[in-house]
């Protein structure tokens, strides 16, 4: 059951075996952002080489770029107890039987990713409310030139407007 697979948005293309088991390659090009408008910082590969050995997805990743030009490639070669779990979770969610993950096993992860939001939209709230300018971001206020006082002052008059769902 070999398959040919081209993903548009990242560019990439690849064959399909068999469950858990394909070849992905992904070409690399460092100078679009060169001259290109919008990226938030640039970087750019002289020489890189890279292999991974992905224990947990059952996969092997190897990329090779010289001077901005290069290439990844993906193996997944193997079933996992991970990869395992996740047919498992496809086919209760095809089924219409999934429970969804518990909760004791994501909340850490949940709520840390709510409070990254929060201060996200903290910040964007100091740059279109307060004015707070920024030289790395024209979306966000810079809070590193704020005194520790002004900061949370900010913070206290955002948090009076805006809570979290838990919270209110």
């Amino acid at each position: 059951m070999m398959k040919f697979n081209y993903d548009k948005e990242c560019k990439s293309f690849g064959l399909d075996f068999a469950k858990w088991k394909s070849i992905w390659f992904y070409p690399w090009n460092d100078w679009p952002q060169f001259f290109t408008k919008g990226w938030n910082w640039k970087s750019f590969n002289f020489l890189h080489i890279y292999f991974e050995d992905d224990v947990m997805m059952g996969g092997y990743d190897f990329e090779c770029v010289v001077l901005g030009l290069g290439f990844r490639i993906r193996i997944n070669w193997r079933e996992t107890k991970t990869t395992k779990e996740l047919d498992a979770q496809i086919e209760d969610i095809k089924a219409g039987t999934s429970k969804g993950i518990p909760w004791d096993r994501i909340k850490d992860y949940a709520n840390a990713t709510r409070m990254g939001q929060k201060l996200f939209n903290f910040f964007e709230w100091l740059h279109t409310e307060k004015n707070i300018s920024s030289e790395q971001s024209d979306r966000m206020g810079d809070p590193f030139n704020l005194t520790d006082e002004e900061f949370f002052k900010y913070y206290d008059e955002y948090n009076k407007g805006s809570k979290m769902d838990d919270e209110k």
